[in-house]
């Protein structure tokens, strides 16, 4: 990170301090963060919000909550400021979120709880995306002001593929087989299911109309 010459995504991760597992992130990594003028996309799996129990217990993790996740935000935002905090969600890789925050339609209650917690209503847009945007436009500028770097256009396909152009780009090979993605889906259709189909959006509704955040349309702009 102390090489890094532009700002960093730290995704799919959350506070050490909270939930001590490998894969989460030490307070004086954060604060690395914040040097660099990065982000952490706060994830919302159970395993990785909740710490594990004793080995006495009959499960392996307390109960992971929207407040849990709101608690990793909070203890991010408040050690190196909102301003390097994002949302990382990561629903397609659990079966099973977070109780009260179990898909992208349950958001605003997100929203609603940081609010309640006392971020300010601008914090709280930068957490929803527009922070990501802030160090995904750097990196571009970054990557704009590099002469000579050409790599292989390897993109979905469409015009352009396979030709020579002055982009910096990876190629991340999926990491769910077949089996594994037709398992997710399947879950997240009996999730749905079972919460009804009409639930996200009234909910979404119902937060709309109390919201500051209303964009024209009555549409949420939320990035995940």
């Amino acid at each position: 990170m102390a090489g890094a010459d532009t700002n960093l995504a730290n995704p799919y991760d959350t506070s050490a301090s909270l939930c001590p597992n490998p894969r989460n992130v030490t307070d004086d990594i954060l604060d690395l963060l914040k040097l660099n003028g990065g982000i952490l996309m706060i994830c919302f799996l159970p395993s990785l919000t909740t710490p594990p129990l004793p080995t006495t217990s009959t499960t392996t993790h307390s109960k992971s909550t929207l407040s849990t996740v709101a608690a990793h935000i909070l203890h991010a935002g408040n050690r190196i400021g909102f301003s390097h905090v994002g949302i990382g969600s990561d629903f397609d890789g659990m079966l099973f979120g977070p109780e009260g925050l179990d898909d992208v339609g349950m958001y605003p209650a997100l929203v609603a709880e940081l609010l309640a917690c006392g971020v300010a209503e601008e914090d709280v847009k930068g957490v929803c995306g527009g922070n990501l945007m802030r160090v995904l436009e750097a990196v571009e500028r970054r990557a704009g002001a590099i002469d000579g770097v050409a790599v292989r256009n390897v993109g979905g396909g469409g015009e352009g593929e396979g030709t020579e152009r002055k982009v910096l780009c990876d190629v991340v090979q999926s990491v769910w087989d077949r089996e594994t993605r037709e398992l997710l889906v399947k879950t997240g259709k009996e999730r749905r299911r079972r919460a009804g189909e009409s639930c996200p959006r009234g909910m979404v509704k119902g937060r709309q109309q109390e919201s500051k955040f209303d964009l024209p349309g009555n549409e949420w702009c939320l990035l995940l």
